[in-house]
């Protein structure tokens, strides 16, 4: 383990494939791996993340036409065996009640084969007129109408309503054009509410964190939007005063008060420095003005350096997390590590504004997150671990590989990609509410995550647009994130890159739960915290703090008691 970061590779290195100049060939093919740019790196995007959104919606045109194209052929080939049915099924109803039964299982067949049509034809073709990757209200009211107009079209050419007398005709298209946007209404509200489910379930559940309660150390039971300001009046003094000091709790925080004071009495010329050794509320403004919610802690090992030369750790929290409920477990890191620590909520968590549609918006809140500590607080990209875990690690990988692939990365027991951790999440909720698995290809999870949130969140593509130095964490016996279906590290080593990445492999804990287990509960937290300074360029000895301030530091739970 070497004491500075490794040079940058050149783009055709060994663990090729992708550029490693953060250009928009990198973002494109991370967030939409079939979609590429070409090769001309002199027409890069200023905005990787918006080029993709485009590239995502113009494929998604180009699917919806051909799909379209296919579905009307197969009514076409069916129209006669669908008549012939029809035919069985009427002649059924006026026999003897004995074939009931009989009829009502052609008509059912009939009914599914017309709904699997409907599903088929209608619901693509709502994403066939936007091309623009609109998202507005007026976008989707046209993209509404245009479903209808082109089913009514259809309709007509299919059945030559057009050859009618004029009255009927008119009345027939009124008629369908109305039923068709009634269908294509509902056919929006229901993919919405599909998307909220598997947000929900699959992506980020803490969007519903404020509805659940939280255990204290002390045995009550606190609503957890009430945890939430007790956290935040602990370690931002007020919700109003962004750069309050946080109280001094234990023997930590006495153990430092003396380096904490001299520190903040040598000052520093930026207007951007907080105190340290504490935790500073700061809000990250992102595009289309939705505002995320973010810590920041100042090291006392950091507080002598220029903002130029600081180092930091940019923490992304996985599934079900907020930061609110993790500073005291970030302050410990920042402390041991002698590192900054960043941290955000992501959209529609906590405090943060907006709502997740899609993976490329988890990728734009932390891409948006680098370049607030770049311009705001002075920090250089290179001088940032983006360390990631579970849903953060694979949103921390695409993030550095589209803004600063120079710069290192902590993938810390996360997924290989979206729909293998999708497929894999699936089959659990599956097993658990039908009582067994069932193998859906992997193919038609990886289509309805892709439909719903536009990308994939490939590490393993990422990581090789990354030439900085890159660290996997995992755990054989992970039960969230399957080590032999869907670990980013059997994707890494599947894809050849070992020789490329460092590798930690946690130790059995003999807990019920090793990938919500916090790194600190594991006798290889200190390595990692070791080569995070390393890869920084730092001498990879941790800071000399007295053992019982760290046991103290990792003892402590949110601060509620």
């Amino acid at each position: 383990m070497t004491s500075s970061s490794p040079p940058p590779r050149s783009s055709s290195s060994a663990a090729g494939g992708l550029a490693t100049n953060g250009s928009s060939d990198d973002a494109t093919r991370l967030l939409l791996p079939t979609m590429l740019t070409g090769s001309n790196s002199s027409k890069r995007p200023k905005d990787p993340i918006a080029h993709a959104r485009q590239l995502e919606s113009r494929r998604d045109a180009a699917v919806s036409i051909a799909f379209f194209v296919a579905c009307a052929l197969i009514l076409v080939l069916c129209k006669q065996h669908l008549s012939a049915a029809g035919a069985v099924a009427i002649a059924f109803l006026g026999l003897p009640v004995t074939f009931f039964w009989a009829a009502f299982t052609v008509l059912l067949v009939m009914a599914v084969l017309n709904i699997i049509m409907a599903i088929l034809v209608v619901v693509p073709l709502q994403y066939f007129p936007d091309i623009s990757a609109g998202t507005s209200a007026k976008s989707r009211k046209l993209r509404l109408v245009a479903t209808a107009m082109v089913m009514t079209i259809f309709l007509s050419a299919y059945y030559g309503i057009h050859a009618l007398s004029t009255f009927v005709a008119v009345l027939i298209w009124i008629i369908a054009f109305v039923l068709f946007l009634i269908a294509a209404f509902v056919g929006e509200l229901a993919r919405n509410f599909i998307g909220r489910k598997v947000l929900e379930m699959l992506i980020l559940p803490a969007t519903t964190l404020m509805s659940q309660q939280i255990v204290t150390s002390g045995g009550r039971r606190v609503q957890m939007q009430e945890a939430f300001r007790r956290c935040r009046l602990r370690y931002f003094h007020t919700p109003q005063d962004v750069e309050a000091t946080a109280p001094a709790t234990s023997a930590s925080s006495s153990s430092l008060s003396s380096a904490s004071a001299a520190a903040s009495a040598a000052g520093n010329s930026s207007a951007h420095r907080a105190p340290v050794d504490t935790w500073t509320n700061v809000t990250v403004v992102v595009r289309r003005g939705v505002r995320i919610d973010a810590a920041v802690y100042c090291s006392p090992a950091q507080s002598d350096a220029p903002p130029s030369e600081q180092r930091w750790l940019m923490w992304l929290l996985g599934n079900g997390e907020a930061f609110e409920l993790v500073l005291h477990e970030l302050r410990a890191i920042g402390l041991e590590s002698g590192l900054n620590v960043f941290v955000f909520n992501y959209r529609g968590v906590g405090s943060s504004e907006g709502e997740v549609t899609c993976t490329a918006d988890l990728v734009e809140d932390a891409v948006s997150c680098l370049k607030y500590m770049d311009e705001r607080l002075g920090a250089v990209p290179e001088h940032v671990v983006v360390f990631g875990h579970s849903i953060g690690g694979a949103i921390g990988t695409v993030a550095r590989a589209c803004h600063s692939p120079h710069g290192p990365v902590v993938v810390e027991r996360s997924f290989s990609s979206l729909p293998a951790a999708g497929s894999a999440l699936l089959n659990m909720i599956l097993r658990d509410v039908v009582g067994s698995s069932i193998a859906l290809p992997s193919f038609i999870v990886a289509g309805l995550l892709a439909s719903i949130f536009k990308g994939r969140l490939d590490v393993v593509e990422a990581l090789r647009g990354i030439s900085g130095s890159k660290l996997v964490v995992f755990h054989t016996d992970d039960k969230i994130i399957p080590y032999h279906k869907s670990s980013a590290h059997l994707g890494v080593k599947k894809a050849g890159l070992l020789s490329h990445v460092d590798e930690v492999q946690l130790s059995d804990m003999q807990a019920a739960d090793h990938h919500n287990l916090p790194l600190h509960s594991f006798p290889e937290y200190l390595q990692v915290l070791r080569w995070c300074r390393s890869a920084l360029g730092l001498n990879p000895d941790l800071p000399n703090l007295p053992a019982h301030v760290r046991n103290t530091l990792r003892s402590q739970h949110t601060g509620l008691a």
